[in-house]
């Protein structure tokens, strides 16, 4: 069985606005069409029963301007306090699509279902809409529709519950099952800090806390902290050194030599 603690409810003005899900402790992914204005914005984690809303504000926006095709529909929030719960796990890029149709989860909060509901759909092609979504179809046709609500939530592979992307659209009507992600690649166009989540994936074959960036600025440092991600800086000059020390990185080489050769060594045990 999959935990869900850290799918996430987001509220505007104690009101139910959408979905939402924990990346890193202190940190929620959402739509940036669910939480308006940011102002008195709330999180809630509804598989933690009893657990209070967490204030939470926006601190980066994909520059969505209000319109409903309008691109960069996305929000970072940051949370008041961080949460004791295991973010999600992201799973390798184009994971959503493959020989046989893949299915996938989504947990939303549509009318009636302040507690959260699911949705079960699959990728209609991995073609890309405008650079920027990709179509999902119901897995069954009288399956739920992805209604108000949804939007902002993690789709996740039903069989290990690692996230491909992010809801962004219904199809406007209960008769026509199908909407929108956002995958995770387009995602990290906007935030770079899920860049280094994905990085972090891909480098360890298994979940971002177990893998490590290997950065030469600090940009991809700063990043990394963002996602809590373990960084290594390389620094090839005593200028680039310096500056990854001043913004806080903890361990600095100046060649990959040595790296390769732990690497070499631990793989010859």
């Amino acid at each position: 069985m999959n935990s869900a603690e850290w799918h996430a409810r987001i509220e505007l003005r104690g009101r139910v606005a959408g979905a939402g899900f924990l990346i890193a402790p202190g940190t929620v992914l959402t739509c940036a069409h669910v939480v308006g204005d940011g102002e008195d914005l709330t999180v809630t984690f509804t598989e933690r029963p009893g657990s209070a809303p967490v204030p939470a504000r926006v601190v980066a926006h994909g520059g969505w301007t209000g319109a409903g095709t309008d691109l960069g529909d996305l929000a970072v929030l940051e949370l008041g306090r961080e949460m004791p719960i295991a973010p999600a796990a992201l799973a390798p890029v184009d994971a959503a699509h493959g020989t046989a149709p893949r299915k996938l989860v989504v947990y939303g909060f549509p009318a009636g279902f302040d507690e959260g509901t699911l949705a079960e759909y699959r990728v209609t092609a991995a073609q890309l809409i405008k650079r920027e979504w990709i179509q999902l179809e119901a897995w069954h046709p009288g399956g739920q529709p992805l209604a108000p609500g949804f939007s902002g939530a993690a789709v996740t592979l039903a069989d290990t519950g690692e996230v491909v992307g992010m809801i962004t659209a219904a199809a406007g009507t209960r008769d026509v099952r199908t909407g929108r992600m956002m995958p995770t690649q387009v995602m990290a166009r906007y935030w770079p800090a899920l860049d280094c989540l994905l990085r972090a994936v891909h480098s360890s074959g298994g979940a971002a806390a177990t893998g490590v960036l290997i950065g030469s600025t600090v940009a991809e440092l700063t990043a990394a902290q963002q996602a809590g991600v373990r960084f290594i800086g390389l620094a090839r000059n005593a200028t680039a050194a310096r500056q990854l020390d001043e913004a806080g990185c903890e361990t600095t080489v100046t060649s990959l030599a040595p790296l390769l050769e732990a690497a070499r060594s631990l793989q010859a045990r």
